[in-house]
């Protein structure tokens, strides 16, 4: 069954254009199942991590999570520079950070040198609930990709690189 991008593609083409088949040209319909194919498979896996989060650690979802995980990964950050590394608007990220300040995760501080900025910190209780989320990352790795061979992995890694 094709997706709607391939239909709504398939006899887009234009006259001169190079077809699909000669060298360095992809169809648009592969192109648009191939993005097709990436958003399910991030749609799903996203999903199925918030399950597992939200199972097992109270108070924790994937966006939460990713917020945690960051920050960790830069340090104590400014609100806008985590907004941007987490990739959510600073209006997201605010809300993001009320919840888990109020879990105890994360301590805001104002910055003496700019009364409208603020310093993000990891609490030890945001340590703490990293690690959790952090071994539950491997064992959800392992689990899912536990009927795939390494090197295919790797391939694949190799290959998505090609598209940024």
């Amino acid at each position: 069954m094709q997706s709607a991008y391939a239909l709504a593609v398939r006899d887009a083409r234009e006259p001169g254009m190079q077809q699909a088949g000669e060298p360095g040209v992809v169809s648009p319909t592969v192109v648009f199942e191939l993005l097709h194919a990436l958003r399910e498979v991030t749609d799903t896996l996203r999903t199925r991590w918030d399950r597992e989060l939200r199972a097992g650690l109270p108070g924790i979802n994937a966006s939460r999570a990713s917020v945690i995980v960051h920050l960790a990964r830069s340090g104590d950050a400014s609100q806008v520079r985590l907004a941007r590394s987490v990739g959510v608007s600073q209006m997201t990220l605010t809300r993001l950070l009320d919840v888990l300040e109020q879990a105890c995760f994360v301590r805001r501080e104002q910055v003496l040198t700019d009364r409208r900025a603020h310093a993000v910190h990891l609490t030890t209780d945001g340590r703490e609930v990293l690690a959790a989320i952090r071994a539950r990352a491997l064992e959800f790795a392992r689990r899912t990709l536990s009927q795939t061979d390494e090197a295919r992995i790797h391939a694949l890694i190799a290959d998505l690189g090609t598209l940024k």
